[in-house]
């Protein structure tokens, strides 16, 4: 089979590597000097690098590599080189691909084939498969594991912003932080500073509504969203995992019900604690 001559072309690079190959070691660096020891095998000329960290190649929908579309169509880029075809999609998107950049080769580095030659198009074909197979085993993997933790009484998604005190012991493990916390933001390499749930007590909750707050006012009073509160009285959450409010949540759907567009239609009294009905009140 007779080798295509690539000797004058223009090339752009493309690496990329995932959150999770980051971990296990995987460096843009290596990639990026892997494609130039092919373009300069090749006597190509490299115009541009694009690198995209952080980012999964289960979408095309990606910032940089739209960069790179757009520049290869811009400046009639003869190849786009990548280590190897996963980089560009792990999927089967790569014709999908090529046809947004219909006059640019795609090169795969490690195995020296393109997506216009026999060998490149069986190869990647069978890759693509593989590659989409290992996805959907990674995202089963990750699945069975959260839901044994949701079986073990963890709970598995962000924490709650927003707590009673005497639901604490109800709740699953891990909704309430009680000290502030830190994560990384999404997609960015900063560590962002998280406050701990905010925690009433019942009694505070009622004493707000008697005193004549509405359910956005008492947020607002204890730096929280609105919508955070009102999900909490109405025993339901927005997480992705769902776990069972108490049943001592019903008792505070009367106050949302006496709230209408930030209003009291009513005053609600604070539920009484003695037996003898003789409690302290702020009338």
């Amino acid at each position: 089979m007779t080798e295509i001559d690539f000797r004058g072309k223009k090339a752009v690079i493309y690496a990329r590597v995932s959150t999770d190959e980051q971990t296990m070691g995987q460096s843009l660096d290596v990639q990026i000097a892997s494609c130039r020891r092919w373009c300069e095998s090749k006597g190509v000329e490299v115009a541009k690098v694009f690198n995209e960290g952080d980012h999964t190649g289960t979408t095309l929908m990606r910032p940089i590599l739209s960069q790179m579309v757009l520049f290869c169509n811009v400046e009639k880029i003869n190849l786009a080189v990548a280590y190897d075809s996963s980089r560009f999609s792990r999927n089967d998107e790569l014709d999908a691909l090529k046809e947004m950049i219909p006059k640019t080769i795609l090169v795969f580095a490690d195995m020296g084939a393109t997506s216009d030659d026999f060998m490149g198009d069986m190869t990647t074909a069978i890759l693509g498969k593989l590659n989409k197979r290992e996805v959907k085993l990674t995202h089963k993997k990750t699945s069975d594991s959260l839901q044994r933790k949701m079986d073990e009484g963890f709970h598995v998604a962000r924490p709650a912003a927003f707590a009673i005190k005497e639901d604490l012991p109800n709740l699953p493990k891990g909704l309430v932080r009680l000290e502030p916390y830190e994560v990384f933001d999404d997609r960015k390499k900063i560590i962002v500073q998280r406050k701990p749930t905010t925690i009433k007590t019942e009694t505070e909750l009622w004493f707000m509504a008697a005193s004549g707050y509405s359910v956005p006012q008492c947020a607002r009073e204890w730096g929280i969203k609105v919508t955070t509160l009102k999900d909490y009285l109405r025993g339901r959450t927005k997480e992705k995992h769902r776990y069972e409010i108490p049943e001592r949540l019903t008792r505070y759907r009367e106050l949302t019900e006496r709230v209408r567009d930030g209003k009291v239609s009513g005053m609600l009294p604070i539920p009484d604690e003695n037996p003898d009905g003789k409690g302290d009140s702020d009338e």
